[in-house]
């Protein structure tokens, strides 16, 4: 109702409705919990020595990812400047009361503008796909000549000592852009066993495999029981039979052994 009404100008010099149809267009893929929307909590690790070497990492410890922050504060100024046009208009006769109120926003529209236009020079407006991400100088889709790894695995791995051993099952499944694997691991405590199935994400480079946990369940659910997610990196022998590295998570790093199964 208000499209006809409001008196609009976007950055981009489009029409009202043009803009609107292509805002649409452009948050459909971040509908229904989409895999757009956990790329923006992904973030590339670049190894200290060597600045060609790097490794995507699910952001657990909550660290702000500069290039992305970059970009969510523009679309958050965006959405804040079309908001406040709506508002204006749709209490008009609210803010020809409160002229001190209206003075302010009037005020603050240059400000907001050439903000605005700012984050439009950069490009920041440009795109959804999180900067973290587009800005890879490597890609990672998989080489054609590199062999598929084995799906099934089952392995062992400690933390920071032989007595902290643990074992369980690990499937793997190899997408064109990286790895997803299931590690699924049986704890018994007292007189239950406890399930648990963790999901995790990783890359893969050459014979060198590393992943990370995303998330975790634990069957029966329990509060006695406490559980870390992993990180593992591991080499794939040349017979392709057996992934050996390190295993790490928040109690310390050991390491891990796994062996082709079935």
């Amino acid at each position: 109702m208000w499209v006809e009404r409001l008196n609009f100008k976007s950055i981009t010099n489009e029409s009202c409705s043009e803009y609107r149809r292509r805002l649409r267009s452009t948050f459909n893929p971040f509908s229904h919990c989409a895999p757009l929307v956990p790329d923006w909590n992904v973030f590339i690790e670049k190894n200290p020595a060597k600045d060609d070497i790097f490794r995507l990492r699910i952001n657990h410890e909550n660290q702000v990812i500069i290039s992305n922050a970059f970009s969510v504060d523009a679309f958050l100024a965006a959405h804040l400047w079309e908001v406040l046009g709506v508002i204006q208009y749709a209490y008009r006769d609210y803010f020809e009361i409160q002229e001190e109120i209206s003075k302010k926003l009037d005020l603050v529209k240059p400000e907001f503008n050439k903000l605005l236009s700012d984050h439009h020079k950069h490009g920041l407006l440009d795109t959804v796909y999180p900067p973290e991400l587009e800005s890879l100088s490597v890609g990672l889709e998989q080489k054609p000549k590199m062999r598929r790894i084995h799906q099934h695995w089952q392995g062992s791995w400690s933390c920071s000592s032989a007595e902290d051993e643990q074992s369980g099952y690990l499937k793997l499944d190899q997408r064109d852009w990286g790895l997803m694997g299931v590690l699924t691991i049986k704890v018994t405590s007292g007189a239950i066993t406890y399930k648990i199935t963790e999901r995790l994400s990783g890359i893969r480079e050459g014979n060198l495999f590393i992943l990370d946990g995303v998330s975790f369940e634990m069957t029966p659910s329990t509060d006695k029981l406490r559980y870390e997610l992993d990180t593992f990196e591991l080499s794939l022998s040349e017979d392709g039979n057996s992934l050996t590295g390190t295993h790490s998570c928040e109690l310390g790093t050991g390491a891990a052994d796994f062996k082709r199964a079935l």
